[in-house]
């Protein structure tokens, strides 16, 4: 099987994704009140995270499957250069999915900002929907620029926002 570079760069978010699973529950035990709207938000996150995981899975499974199954029906799709006139295999692959992870960035973050009406999500969110829209239009090449762009306006900014203004509470 073959393991594009996006699926591995993606890989290893999932790690963050588990540091944070470990922070969340460290900090949960700490936490002595709830909002009305944290049990919400966690679930939008956790759908997110489940969503993102499973984008990848088929992104990378796809071609391998539609190859075996074309191969056990007793099929097989053939491409033909047309300046040599060589004809070859064609492996089935999922185009680009870059612009549905961009896409994908912006959804729990719009969400987050809109429920807490904090406007650095929700300009991050706008930034990363603006992303995708340029994604769409652009080689594959800058599709790894835009990600980081997306993911700087939807959580890294507005991340050292709240983090600021938790230390100014705190340091009170």
């Amino acid at each position: 099987m073959n393991l594009h570079i996006s699926f591995c760069f993606l890989l290893q978010t999932n790690k963050y994704n588990l540091l944070q699973i470990w922070i969340a529950i460290k900090e949960s035990k700490k936490r002595r009140t709830v909002q009305f709207d944290s049990p919400a938000l966690g679930a939008v996150w956790i759908v997110f995270a489940i969503t993102i995981f499973s984008l990848t899975f088929y992104q990378n499974i796809i071609g391998y499957t539609t190859t075996n199954i074309l191969k056990n029906e007793g099929y097989e799709w053939l491409e033909k250069n047309i300046a040599t006139g060589a004809v070859t295999t064609l492996h089935p692959y999922v185009l680009s999915v870059s612009s549905l992870y961009i896409m994908l960035y912006a959804m729990p973050t719009l969400i987050t900002g809109l429920a807490k009406k904090f406007k650095p999500m929700i300009i991050g969110a706008i930034i990363t929907y603006v992303c995708f829209i340029i994604s769409c239009f652009t080689n594959s090449g800058y599709d790894m620029l835009l990600h980081a762009i997306a993911g700087t306006a939807c959580w890294l900014i507005p991340g050292l926002i709240l983090y600021k203004k938790y230390k100014n509470v705190t340091a009170c």
